[in-house]
């Protein structure tokens, strides 16, 4: 009978050479979420040997990420801002750039002069993780949360009972209908499916084959949901109003340009990685 110690080294070994990222990490997460203890807890139990129903339920977790299913999918969750959200194939796993774009805006909200009733927009919601993390740090703000898929509304609902977060409303909405958005808004943010139809095809097995198409590609160059939003934005943001995106590696400086057509005032910010991942835009015309 296996123990903990030995059930990890031969998950990991085999994770290794099917070039599955952070093996030794993966082994030891699936394995905490089987037997529902932490990571440390692992390591004061390695000569404990494993029964057969944790070994049954770690097997099927170590195949399905043997299969590149994402390690987040499996477990069903993930970390976000210091919060914890259910993820399913229905959404897109949350990433650390956009933590950082979420931070990105809770320091904008945070300067803002109308701080204490905000009303900010966050389209394609996903998992709700900018949302619903935005209408925490900010409980006086009216949060509206759209997203096209209703079955990613209904994951973004959970997360934001399991918050406690009551200062949001989730609708099912396709922004290319003319009727998809009522009310103007302080901030509109969206994280858009911007990877292209060429880079999809390209993308990681993780990415390709489990995350959902509709949530990352646009089918097309990737830039379509930016010209959308950019062209749409200004019957919805008031006049002093902010419109931040996160866009893809090498498309910043497009979405720039989209955005100045579209009249607005465009800078772009760096990752903590050095890489132009946000576009920040307000109404004002530049000097």
């Amino acid at each position: 009978m296996r123990t903990i110690l030995e059930t990890l080294t031969i998950a990991a070994e085999q994770f290794e050479k099917a070039g599955v990222d952070s093996p030794r990490l993966t082994a030891e997460l699936l394995l905490a979420d089987v037997l529902s203890c932490t990571r440390m807890d692992l390591y004061l139990r390695f000569d404990q040997p494993l029964a057969s129903d944790e070994r049954a339920a770690f097997g099927e977790r170590y195949k399905r990420r043997l299969a590149r299913e994402p390690l987040q999918y499996i477990i069903g969750s993930t970390a976000f801002c210091g919060l914890d959200f259910e993820v399913n194939p229905a959404v897109l796993i949350p990433r650390p750039e956009t933590e950082e774009l979420t931070e990105e805006i809770a320091q904008l909200c945070e300067r803002s002069s109308a701080s204490q009733s905000l009303h900010i927009l966050d389209i394609g919601t996903g998992s709700g993780c900018i949302a619903i993390t935005l209408a925490k740090r900010f409980p006086f703000a009216a949060v509206t949360a759209i997203d096209i898929s209703g079955e990613a509304v209904a994951v973004a609902r959970r997360n934001a009972g399991r918050h406690g977060v009551q200062n949001i409303a989730f609708e099912v909405a396709d922004i290319f209908d003319d009727n998809a958005i009522r009310g103007t808004f302080d901030i509109i943010v969206s994280n858009p499916p911007y990877v292209s139809r060429e880079e999809i095809e390209a993308a990681q097995a993780e990415v390709r084959d489990f995350e959902p198409r509709l949530a990352t590609t646009d089918n097309a160059d990737g830039l379509t949901f930016y010209r959308r939003i950019a062209g749409i934005a200004p019957a919805y943001l008031n006049a002093s109003g902010i419109l931040a995106f996160e866009v893809g590696i090498g498309q910043a400086r497009h979405v720039q340009e989209i955005l100045e057509a579209s009249g607005f005032s465009a800078s772009v910010k760096k990752d903590l990685a050095n890489i132009e991942r946000m576009v920040i835009a307000s109404r004002e015309h530049r000097a």
